[in-house]
């Protein structure tokens, strides 16, 4: 079997042990990062309105 297979399992299988134990810290560090991404995700949104856009001409045969 495949190391990544075995160590895919064994991880999804303590995942649950391991979220019950730190469950606090683990939902503030999920805060943080949740806070990250909607930043850079908000940034990008902004770049992203800048670009014009531009409508394709269908070609005719």
């Amino acid at each position: 079997m495949n190391l990544d297979f075995i160590s895919g399992i064994l991880l999804s299988l303590s995942m649950p042990f391991l979220y019950d134990k730190f469950q606090a810290q683990v939902d503030e560090k999920l805060v943080i990062v949740r806070k990250i991404t909607n930043f850079i995700f908000r940034k990008a949104d902004i770049i992203l309105q800048m670009i014009p856009l531009t409508h394709n001409k269908q070609k005719t045969q």
